[in-house]
């Protein structure tokens, strides 16, 4: 036979208390809306649906006061949570009792439940995040809005949510960004954190090495115009150009971090988040650390010439010259899709 678990049987409950309140509000709104029009009887109607579930929230929260009662270590962390939750149904009962089929009373008791959702949601959300999360790679993101649109109807709940995530990082295994929604995967790991930094500067010390080899290798591709110069020239030329990228992601930070405190959004930053942000951004960072010595070769071979000036200034600018790159190659590859349809019979 298997073993209950009680933390786990309290959150499944609550879960179930959850669902009825949703229900109960959809309910509540979807007879708003068609008030106006509605025959007297959708009321009647309305009431018995919700009374049903009111009788389904009251048996379930017997149910979680009896594991809370049963269970000391379950009372110690929880105890305080589910008076809350009890304290507010009983408002939203109390008011249900008295009331008519008024506007201000459907709202309050609406606002009531929304309220009742979201402490739930502070019990049963982080895990079920965490399980999200645990699907992902690292630096993906989870839609925190659209993930739990269903379970918290409320922008206003989830968002509140998303703030209190934020103050309690350890609650998920990812880093919350208030602003735009949504939770990035982080690795609870300092070694996998570690292995981030490694993979970035891995990149960059093999293309510092291989700038060594430089005017050799450039002679045989028989590209462009190889300028003279030796190993070591090609070596500060490709350093010149990852210190301007450096220079640029720290005064993208920098700004990012100003428009953060004057906004007090709780938008995750670089700066004072350094260590974590190259762990969430790490295929982006390996991309650009393989990015930046190709496009400094490119500029190389069109000048013809070694100037590290202009190679810092290569890494600064490497989103603009990227994007024009790209653009550059996307033309030539539906040009050449286009002569090879036209080719085929």
């Amino acid at each position: 036979m298997t073993a209950i678990n009680p933390r786990s049987r309290l959150l499944s409950i609550l879960q179930d208390i959850r669902e009825d309140l949703v229900r109960i509000s959809a309910t509540l709104e979807r007879y708003e809306a068609a008030r106006a029009a509605a025959p007297p009887e959708l009321w009647t109607d309305v009431k018995s649906l919700v009374e049903a579930e009111i009788d389904a929230i009251e048996r379930r929260l017997a149910r979680v006061t009896s594991l809370i009662e049963e269970h000391d270590d379950l009372a110690e962390v929880n105890s305080y949570a589910v008076t809350r939750i009890e304290n507010l149904w009983a408002d939203i009962t109390q008011v249900w009792k008295s009331m008519s089929n008024t506007q201000p009373q459907l709202a309050m008791v609406r606002r009531d439940i929304d309220q009742c959702v979201l402490e739930i949601a502070y019990l049963t959300v982080p895990e079920r995040a965490d399980r999200v999360l645990k699907s992902l790679r690292v630096g993906g993101t989870m839609n925190f809005h659209q993930e739990f649109l269903s379970e918290i109807p409320s922008e206003r709940a989830r968002t509140t949510l998303l703030k209190w995530l934020n103050t309690h990082p350890r609650l998920v295994r990812g880093v919350v960004d208030v602003p735009s929604g949504s939770v990035i995967k982080a690795s609870g790991s300092a070694s996998r954190r570690a292995q981030s930094w490694l993979m970035v500067l891995a990149v960059m010390t093999v293309a510092l090495v291989s700038a060594g080899f430089a005017p050799e290798l450039l002679g045989l591709t028989e590209v462009g115009k190889v300028p003279p110069g030796s190993g070591t020239d090609y070596v500060w030329a490709v350093l010149f150009a990852y210190a301007g990228a450096v220079a640029h992601v720290g005064i993208a930070a920098m700004k990012q971090l100003r428009r953060s405190g004057a906004d007090d959004d709780q938008r995750f930053t670089a700066i004072g988040n350094f260590a974590i942000w190259v762990h969430i951004n790490e295929m982006y960072l390996v991309m650009y650390a393989l990015a930046i010595p190709v496009v400094a070769y490119a500029v190389i071979l069109s000048t013809g010439q070694i100037d590290n000036f202009t190679m810092a200034f290569v890494g600064f600018s490497i989103d603009s010259l990227l994007d024009v790159v790209l653009s550059r190659f996307d033309k030539a590859t539906t040009g050449r899709t286009e002569t090879i349809a036209a080719s085929v019979p």
